[in-house]
This record gives C-alpha cells, sequence and structure tokens, in this order.
C-alpha cells in the first residue's frame, strides 16, 4: 500500500535578487492499494509530478507524510551508506532488494505514455494492465483522459497543488452527473475557476 496524508511543498525560486516561494502541493493525500492502478489526472502544473518524486523519495515533502509498504519513505537512513557499512541484517535487506528489482511490487510511472507512438503506447498499456492484473500496486500521472480512462480503477483529480475528488470512475461520474470522466475534469475545473489554464 502506498499512503499520502497531507503533503505540501513549495519552491523558491529567484529572479533579479528576488526570492518568489510558489506552493506546488497543498495537503495532497491519497491511498493506493495492490490490484490496482491509482492514477493522478491533471493538466501540467498540477503538481502530479512533484507528488510522484515525493514518493519515490526523491524529494523531501515540507509537511506531510509517505509511507511505502508501511516504510516512511524520508527516514531510510541507510540510503546513503555504502554497503559494506551496512549492518549484516540491513546488508542482506540491501541484497533482497537488488535481487527483488526485476519484480517490484509498486510501480510508479509518471506520464507513461508521453512521446510513445501508438504501438510503444500500447505496450506499455498492456504492461501495467498486466502488472495490476498480477496484484501489483500500480500508480500513474497523467493529462490525457482516455488514457486515465482505459487505465484507472482509482482516480485523483488535481488543480493548483490539490486532489480536489477522488474516488472510483464511477463514483466520480456518478457524483458528477457525468457520463464520462473527461466531464467530470471540467466540471471540476470550472468550479475551481481554472479552466484558463486547462
Amino acid at each position: 500500500m502506498v499512503q499520502v496524508q497531507s503533503v505540501c511543498k513549495s519552491f523558491t525560486t529567484t529572479v533579479k535578487r528576488k526570492k518568489k516561494t510558489q506552493q506546488v502541493l497543498k495537503d495532497v493525500g491519497f491511498t493506493a492499494t495492490p490490484g490496482n492502478i491509482y492514477g493522478l489526472l491533471g493538466p501540467n502544473g498540477a503538481g502530479k509530478t512533484t507528488t510522484l518524486r515525493i514518493i519515490a523519495s526523491l524529494l523531501k515533502a515540507d509537511q506531510g507524510w509517505v509511507r511505502v509498504q508501511d516504510l516512511d519513505v524520508e527516514k531510510k537512513d541507510f540510503l546513503d551508506k555504502p554497503v559494506e557499512k551496512l549492518s549484516t541484517g540491513m546488508s542482506q535487506k540491501a541484497s533482497l532488494a537488488i535481487a527483488l528489482i526485476h519484480d517490484p511490487q509498486i510501480i510508479i510511472f509518471d506520464e507513461p505514455t508521453n512521446g510513445l507512438d501508438i504501438l510503444a503506447a500500447k505496450t506499455v498499456v498492456d504492461f501495467l494492465q498486466d502488472y495490476r492484473a498480477r496484484g501489483k500496486m500500480v500508480i500513474v500521472s497523467t493529462h490525457i483522459m482516455s488514457e486515465a480512462e482505459r487505465l484507472c480503477d482509482q482516480v485523483g483529480i488535481m488543480l493548483q497543488g490539490k486532489i480536489i475528488d477522488q474516488g472510483s470512475q464511477d463514483e466520480l461520474k456518478e457524483r458528477h452527473k457525468k457520463a464520462s470522466l473527461e466531464e467530470v475534469f471540467f466540471a471540476l475545473a470550472k468550479q475551481q475557476g481554472t479552466t484558463d489554464h486547462v
């Protein structure tokens, strides 16, 4: 299971000697479970990639927490230690991790079909569906509605750094009285006043 709870993230940039801070993620939370594909759906700049990078421990959250298989992603204190300096137990775990790397329980894809031709994209989609069928956990981000509808069991719709609604596709369509995920997305974007940026 992957649990994301109350995650916030800001970035500070300097332009003409002035520092500017932009909050990219605002209280993001969701749970992804084995045997399902959880999709983060939203336009470019919504915070999807930042969320995935925090899950993968490539970035640290400013607030909140992420647990992957009950491990806190920010508390792997052995991460930067050479293997020879690990305890026997940790060395064994590292060896197991290397051995299991070809069949991970969780896979995270950021825009999995971006830039691929139609045949390569189908191969990726087939791979993800096979992975799900084997009881694995998959988290993807996309801004392509048809891809989300074809792939995702659960969807978190992101706008301006927040997950504004989430659930199964049927739950979202029923809740918003819409026939497609695309209609749900645009209705939510209109409610949030973000249709000019979508």
